[in-house]
């Protein structure tokens, strides 16, 4: 009966060591996970913290490169109107120009 015990005691030492070192081994592997997980976790914040800045300074590009366009475009509008200005004063004297050689070659007719 002594025997059957010690036997008995042995074998659920045995297993206790067995569950020990599972225990051990699965301790060990879910500390590694982790780790992974965690530096995976700040690789893909850096990355994020990356794209957010990339975006951020692509809008102020395209803001920049908008509010330029816009002061092109009121330049080029204020160009236009002077031109269109001169041009009018332009056909306005070639106008007086031609009235007075009108009026001089009708003065010269009536002599």
């Amino acid at each position: 009966r002594e025997e059957d015990l010690r036997a008995e005691l042995n074998d659920l030492t045995a297993e206790l060591d067995d569950a020990r070192r599972d225990a051990d081994n699965a301790a060990a592997e879910s500390e590694a996970k982790r780790q992974r997980l965690e530096t995976k976790l700040g690789e893909t914040e850096r990355a994020l913290t990356a794209a957010n800045e990339r975006q951020s300074a692509q809008a102020s590009e395209h803001s920049r490169r908008l509010e330029r366009a816009s002061e092109e475009l009121a330049e080029m509008h204020r160009k236009l109107i002077q031109t269109q200005s001169e041009a009018a004063e332009s056909a306005d004297a070639t106008d007086a120009v031609r009235k007075r050689l009108e009026g001089q070659l009708a003065d010269a007719a009536a002599l």
